[in-house]
C-alpha cells in the first residue's frame, strides 16, 4: 500500500494538471519510502530534491492558468537547503507534514 493513493476526488478535470498531481503523489510516496526504509542522507536528499524541483515546475505551470499559492516552493527550497547542509535523515513524521500540504493543494485545485 502506498503512503498516499490517488483518489478520484483529486481529479480537477484538467488532464495536464491531474497528471502533474499524480506525479507529485508518486514523488511524495518515493520520499516517504526512503524515510520509512531509513535510507541514508544522500538517498533522501535525492528524493527530496526531485520532489522540490518538480513542485517548482508544477506550480509555475499551474499558476500560468490558475490563481495558486506558490509560496510552498520557497519553503521547500529552504527545507532542502537545511537538509542538504546537514547529515541527518528525514523521519516519516516530517514527510507526513509534506503530505498534508501536497494533498491539501490537490484538493483545493480540484474544487
Amino acid at each position: 500500500m502506498a503512503f498516499v493513493d490517488w483518489e478520484e476526488s483529486f481529479s480537477g478535470g484538467n488532464g495536464a494538471i491531474d497528471t502533474q498531481h499524480r506525479r507529485l503523489i508518486d514523488l511524495l510516496n518515493n520520499l516517504y519510502e526512503t524515510a520509512a526504509a531509513g535510507k541514508d542522507h544522500a538517498a533522501q536528499l535525492d528524493a527530496l530534491q526531485e520532489l522540490v524541483d518538480y513542485l517548482e515546475i508544477h506550480l509555475r505551470f499551474e499558476s500560468s492558468i490558475l490563481d495558486v499559492d506558490s509560496s510552498i516552493v520557497d519553503m521547500g527550497k529552504d527545507v532542502l537547503a537545511d537538509f542538504a547542509a546537514g547529515t541527518g535523515i528525514l523521519s516519516t513524521e516530517e514527510v507526513d507534514g509534506l503530505k498534508d500540504w501536497v494533498v491539501g493543494h490537490i484538493q483545493d485545485v480540484a474544487r
